[in-house]
């Protein structure tokens, strides 16, 4: 799973989580006598939203430490090494 995808469907899970969350707490609207959200399907998919958005940003976490210090770890030498390569590919081809 690339960057972008992690971002769209954390923040996808992040969005479906408070919503179900808010309708959890409703406490006034359609929900007055408070069993909005009480179902056994309702706090299901309240835990599953909640346990994915949580793995998910742990991973974008993960993905953005282990980028920052594999481009940390070769400091100047990551750009010196691609124009070396650009360099010979353009002068030699493949």
């Amino acid at each position: 799973m690339n960057l972008l995808n992690t971002i769209i469907f954390m923040s996808l899970f992040w969005i479906l989580f408070s919503q179900l969350n808010q309708m959890r707490n409703a406490e006034e609207g359609c929900c007055k006598d408070k069993t909005c959200g009480k179902s056994g399907f309702d706090q299901l998919m309240w835990g599953i939203t909640l346990t994915i958005a949580i793995l998910l940003t742990l991973f974008l976490v993960y993905k953005i430490g282990y980028l920052y210090y594999k481009v940390r770890g070769k400091g100047s030498n990551l750009f010196k090494q691609t124009l070396a390569k650009q360099g010979t590919e353009l002068l030699f081809g493949n």
